[in-house]
């Protein structure tokens, strides 16, 4: 049976979602702990308590949590009159959206603030407007309030803006009013509710401060208080005249809308770009009867009188005339030849209309009983209490064979118990698991590997049941981090007996190179090296390449500098200067130098072609380093000039005099065969 819902919602983009959630969780003055709220859950993974902190982390994760500074008109300047101003640090990106649904408290479809039942059915109708608009990959967190100004029920929606298994940001269009209305009436719909348009609360119509003395003068007017004055403008009076115009059912077009609003009084006129906005005047009429010269105090806009009087529903009014007025014409006699086939035609669209009513309920039925398994499982390892009961069916109902969210199986003819294959097949949500310790499935990755949506449920369902075991994903991942350390250790293997073999020696000397490293750095022969960098494994996945690169680096070639061998430049392809500043104060000290003067070298061979458009010399330069010679005329002798050199961005006068000279030549001679000025591999401070 369908039942009637009183509710609205809007929407507004947030640059500080932390802000926002505080507000939503947080007791305002004088209220005691508790009171705040009715009910608080999360969507995919949100946890009420930690959701700033996990949508903190995920715009980390894709690099989206810089900010910014703006002015804000903070006030008026006493003395000049003029606007002051002050600065505000925001979010460069939009962090969050907020979506306030409300229920109306008395009327049809009402939410009775007072019943915890109605609070609970709130949030649940929160919940899945939250669902349909994050996603199966972006966190939501939902709040039920009940302490706001008119005392309804009403929901705080705060929506991650950036999806956590893809980066994306999300499209603000699908909270655009118009688009954002549509889907909120879609989700009661398949909650088993029927919107109402009109709405008795407060704060569903807009009212202005002076409608009650409008009417008031208007009523004294009417009753011949003041006959020689002309009739009184009255807020209340146009709203009452533009609800008769929509009564009316004799129109089917706009232009007939205007129609019978110009014989009740009202005109209406279409404005904006797309004629979507709509102003309405009040014909008011003089001491003879007659109607007046307007004037534009008699004008309101459709956004200040209220929905009702708005483009949206004055088209669902003409919608419903059009519905009306084929239903009453009369239709042609039909043969019985003509019958037959409507007949049958009618006959397979009740039976396809049929079968698809099944399938779509049987889906939402399967449906439900997923989230009712997520919630429970997030409750029982977050460590504390769901705020509701679930939305899908009891364990006392569950069907045959269906394991239940508490990890035990129910009643029914599989007498063998769980799928322990099947429950090996599920996929756990590496972010979840690495920053969280949360072992959620992740329904995406398991439909992208070619699982079905009944073979996903009865996955999950089965590793629930058999206690959440540890699974193949989880396996195959521990084995690919063991063979990342394995690799590291094979290196100190390989280089262990050359480091045996060695004897102390000072590292090969260029000009005024290593003397500041050398002196820090010698070689101990009696036991292989190892480097210090191997305590400082990182807990992020994607850090664990560039530091077992490092460590590869620092051991090898303190090996190889103590030999007098080549170097191995092969180990630092692809090396970013970020990296070696990351991990350079564990590194060898002969070893650091050594990739600052790599470092310094592919910097200055970068500029020879900026400068000097000399791409030969910077591919010798660079073919050098591959090589493992880091050696260049007119090199630094210190650390600090090296460290200087490849990390500068600038360009020096020199730099730039240099690079205006070659390309007024260039502009000339339209050739690059440009001799050489020189010291042409150096660069001068």
């Amino acid at each position: 049976m369908v039942k009637p819902i009183a509710a609205v919602v809007m929407s507004s983009p947030t640059r500080n979602s932390a802000r926002l959630i505080a507000y939503a969780l947080t007791e305002k003055d004088g209220q005691a702990k508790g009171d705040r709220f009715v009910a608080a859950s999360g969507i995919n993974g949100c946890i009420p308590e930690f959701a700033e902190g996990q949508f903190r982390d995920n715009r980390k994760r894709w690099r989206k949590d810089g900010t910014r500074t703006v002015k804000v008109q903070w006030g008026t300047d006493k003395v000049t009159g003029q606007p002051t101003y002050r600065d505000v640090t925001e979010g460069a990106y939009v962090q969050a959206y907020h979506v306030i649904q409300s229920f109306a408290r008395d009327g049809a479809g009402a939410l009775d603030p007072d019943d915890p039942d109605d609070w609970e059915e709130g949030h649940r109708l929160g919940q899945e407007l939250a669902r349909s608009l994050a996603g199966d990959h972006r966190r939501a967190l939902v709040v039920t309030q009940v302490d706001g100004k008119t005392g309804c029920v009403h929901n705080h929606i705060v929506i991650d803006s950036i999806d956590k298994a893809t980066g994306k940001s999300f499209a603000s269009s699908n909270v655009k009013h118009s688009v954002l209305s549509k889907t909120h009436d879609a989700v009661l719909a398949a909650q088993g509710y029927e919107q109402r348009n009109e709405l008795t609360s407060t704060g569903w119509e807009l009212k202005e401060k002076s409608e009650q003395r409008g009417l008031d003068k208007h009523q004294k007017w009417s009753a011949g208080a003041s006959p020689s004055e002309p009739e009184p403008f009255s807020f209340a009076v146009l709203k009452e005249r533009i609800r008769t115009a929509l009564e009316a059912t004799g129109y089917t077009d706009f232009d007939g809308y205007a129609q019978v609003l110009a014989e009740v009084g009202v005109v209406v006129e279409q404005r904006g770009e797309k004629g979507r906005g709509l102003t309405y005047q009040m014909k008011r009429r003089g001491a003879d009867g007659e109607y007046i010269e307007p004037s534009p105090s008699d004008r309101r806009r459709a956004s200040r009188l209220g929905r009702f009087a708005m483009l949206d529903h004055v088209e669902e009014t003409i919608q419903r005339n059009a519905e009306l007025a084929a239903q009453a014409a009369p239709k042609p006699a039909m043969s019985a030849a003509q019958m037959r086939p409507a007949m049958a035609s009618s006959l397979d669209d009740a039976l396809a209309e049929r079968r698809s009513e099944s399938a779509a309920a049987l889906a939402a039925q399967w449906e439900q009983e997923r989230r009712a398994e997520e919630m429970m499982a997030e409750a029982r390892r977050a460590g504390f209490e769901a705020v509701m009961a679930p939305a899908g069916p009891s364990p006392e109902s569950a069907g045959d064979g269906v394991a239940v969210a508490d990890g035990s199986d129910a009643d029914g003819p599989d007498a063998d118990g769980p799928d322990a294959e099947l429950a090996d097949k599920v996929v756990l949500d590496a972010w979840d698991l690495q920053k969280w310790r949360l072992r959620t499935p992740d329904r995406g990755a398991m439909r992208s590997a070619g699982m079905g949506y009944a073979e996903v449920d009865a996955a999950i369902a089965a590793w629930r049941a058999l206690d959440e075991p540890k699974t193949a994903w989880e396996r195959e991942r521990e084995a690919e981090q063991q063979r990342a350390i394995e690799t590291v250790e094979d290196v100190a293997e390989v280089s262990a007996p050359a480091a045996a073999d060695t004897t102390p020696a000072p590292a090969p000397a260029t000009a005024g190179s290593r003397a500041e490293a050398s002196s820090t750095s010698e070689v101990r022969a009696a036991a292989p090296y190892e480097s210090p960098l191997r305590e400082r494994r990182p807990t992020r996945e994607r850090e664990v390449a560039a530091w077992g690169q490092m460590v590869q680096i620092d051991e090898r070639w303190r090996v190889q500098l103590a030999a007098g061998e080549p170097l191995d430049g092969a180990l630092a392809k692809g090396l970013r200067s970020a990296t070696l500043e990351r991990y350079e104060d564990a590194l060898d000290a002969s070893v650091a130098f050594e990739l600052w003067r790599r470092a310094a070298k592919l910097a200055v061979a970068r500029r020879a072609v900026e400068v000097r458009q000399d791409k030969a010399l910077a591919d010798a330069m660079r073919a050098e380093v591959a090589a493992g010679d880091h050696a260049w005329d007119g090199e630094p002798s210190t650390l600090a000039e090296l460290r200087h050199e490849a990390t500068r961005r600038e360009l020096t006068s020199r730099e730039k005099a240099l690079k205006s000279v070659h390309e007024a030549d260039l502009e000339v001679n339209h050739e690059d065969g440009l001799e050489r000025p020189p010291n042409a591999g150096g660069v001068e401070g």
